[in-house]
């Protein structure tokens, strides 16, 4: 899956706005600037499909950006986005399998038909597409951008609105939050030219316009392991890490974009820079590309029981739990999340013993992923659909399974190794109406599973017939078609949502099936290295550093709509 992320800023530097602050007001440029802009741009574009289709070449390689590209975003320093071309390249760039995002920063000035006619009959992909749209109240109003910005989201199209905090403006800006359609949140940049700090007042004010807007005013120290994946480009092709890094180096059209770029920053000095590293907290709040700054709210979350929900060490972050199990930190974010997206757990044990491990959260989860992906659970809710489907167990909780069972004519020779003295495990199976769907083979985690072990054991089973992995200190055998991820699919599939619409939370290899599925992937800090490298987001302490969006309600002057994405004040 790709995760790499590529800024383009042509040589575009007109605008059709006059903002009194801006070196690019009102310049047009001549018909061979637009020209070079327009070839530069098109040269971008062509060199990314090249790399898609020579993607297996690149494969074997380990930079980082021999992997390919996942979104695309246009910063241009003029208004791009009135400009044909502009729409004709991101259309061929959302027709990339590899692609799952491109948009532009913009003013937000276009005719939005027109635009949007170019880009489909171009090809474009709609559903990848995205919007920054920037406010400019000197030269427009909040009714007319506000409903530019609702003309978008009805045509299907992901957009953020944003404004300078101005506090001059401050009025306006509150006009503007109440008139933009629900769906579409307001972020506030600091003002640079301010020339002092803001007063506590000006800082709440701002607040409650943006709740993330406190992020503004603390800059973070430049750290460049933070940024892996990320390529600003310039329209000669000069690379930098991010938009603020300097100077450029390398040439991407020469190099593939494959040398390791410095920063030379000390601090990173605007969201463009510090929303796109690994530490960002918008992180989990804005999904996969949260540069595009448009908020992400999954529609189920899927969490890792051993090792995630339940430390292996007994310890949160840099506290020791007096008594291991489900914290009072994750009884609270299962209590509020909840209310709002379905949650399940995604583990290798059997439902009955992860249930008795976490007996406090049971009324909050829909069901799961058990047995390493053997054995699907979900309970819908008393408000779903798909709870007609669903039938009673003997606990008398309703519930649709689905269990992968497997023939082992093999059994008993694997059970005659337990009474071999050098094996030393205890075989402990799973069944369902009398066919087996997991086989767990225990020892002592001290002791683990050598590579001569485990081929001892798969040596008698029918090759390529079951999946066999190791798991804390646990050699676990399921049909060859189940994992995690399938877990996932199957789930998605009974509640009609796409896998990408849902998150992931774990910390060992076993959750890297379900990371490469589900549209976000979060890995526990200090876990599995092959998870930390399949995530899109390291969490320091579960669960404090998972913040959601959450649908809340957004209020206008004559009526309340719901579905604009904001995150919750408390959480600051």
């Amino acid at each position: 899956m790709a995760r790499n992320m590529i800024q383009y800023r042509g040589s575009l530097k007109s605008c059709n706005y006059g903002c009194s602050y801006c070196p690019f007001a009102k310049r047009p440029s001549s018909p061979s600037e637009l020209l070079k802009d327009r070839e530069d741009w098109m040269r971008f574009v062509r060199h990314l499909e090249t790399q898609s289709e020579h993607l297996e070449t690149f494969s074997g390689q380990t930079d980082t950006f021999s992997e390919p590209y996942g979104a695309v975003m246009v910063v241009p320093y003029g208004e791009a986005l009135i400009h044909d071309y502009y729409w004709e390249g991101l259309a061929r760039l959302s027709r990339m399998g590899t692609m799952e995002a491109v948009g532009a920063q913009t003013n937000l000035s276009f005719d939005i038909e027109r635009q949007l006619t170019i880009f489909k009959e171009s090809g474009g992909r709609k559903e990848k597409l995205r919007v920054w749209a920037t406010f400019h109240p000197e030269m427009t109003t909040v009714p007319l951008f506000s409903e530019q910005c609702r003309e978008l989201l009805s045509a299907g199209i992901r957009v953020c609105a944003g404004a300078v905090g101005v506090p001059e403006n401050l009025e306006t800006l509150r006009r503007l939050k109440e008139a933009l359609p629900g769906g579409c949140c307001l972020w506030i940049n600091r003002m640079d030219g301010l020339n002092r700090r803001y007063t506590e007042e000006e800082q709440q004010a701002f607040l409650r316009i943006d709740p993330w807007f406190y992020r503004e005013l603390h800059v973070k120290k430049a750290m460049p392991e933070q940024c892996p994946g990320r390529l600003f480009v310039e329209s000669d092709g000069r690379m930098r890490r991010c938009t603020i890094s300097a100077p450029p180096e390398g040439n991407w059209y020469n190099t593939a974009g494959t040398e390791t770029l410095p920063c030379r920053k000390k601090a990173c000095t605007c969201y463009l820079a510090y929303g796109g590293r690994m530490d960002c907290e918008e992180r989990t709040a804005f999904g996969r590309w949260p540069l595009f700054r448009i908020p992400w709210s999954p529609r189920a979350v899927f969490l890792d029981l051993d090792g995630t929900l339940i430390p292996e060490n007994g310890r949160m972050g840099d506290r020791l739990l007096p008594h291991p199990g489900i914290s009072g930190e994750w009884l609270d974010f299962f209590k509020r999340e909840s209310r709002t997206r379905s949650l399940f757990l995604a583990t290798s044990l059997p439902w009955k013993e992860a249930a008795a491990k976490c007996r406090s959260i049971l009324p909050y989860i829909s069901g799961g992923v058990f047995a390493g992906g053997a054995h699907v659970v979900f309970r819908p809710g008393e408000d779903q659909p798909w709870k007609d489907q669903a039938g009673k167990d003997h606990a008398g909780d309703d519930r649709h399974e689905i269990f992968h069972t497997f023939n082992a004519p093999w059994l008993p020779q694997i059970s005659a190794l337990q009474s071999d003295s050098r094996s030393h495990f205890r075989l402990r199976l799973s069944e369902h109406e009398g066919r087996p769907y997991k086989l767990t083979l225990t020892r002592p985690q001290k002791c683990g599973w050598t590579q001569e072990d485990v081929i001892a054991v798969t040596s008698l089973l029918t090759p390529g017939a079951y999946r066999c992995f190791t798991e804390r200190g646990n050699l676990q055998i399921v049909s060859r078609e189940v994992d995690k991820g399938s877990g996932v699919r199957e789930l998605c599939a009974l509640m009609g949502i796409d896998p990408r619409e849902t998150a992931a939370v774990g910390d060992s290899e076993e959750d890297t099936a379900m990371f490469r599925t589900c549209g976000y992937g979060i890995a526990v800090k200090g876990g599995s290295p092959k998870a930390a490298a399949e995530a899109d987001f390291i969490a320091e302490c579960c669960p404090k550093d998972i913040r959601f969006h959450t649908p809340v309600p957004h209020s206008a002057t004559e009526n309340i709509r719901a579905g604009a994405w904001l995150p919750a004040l408390n959480r600051l």
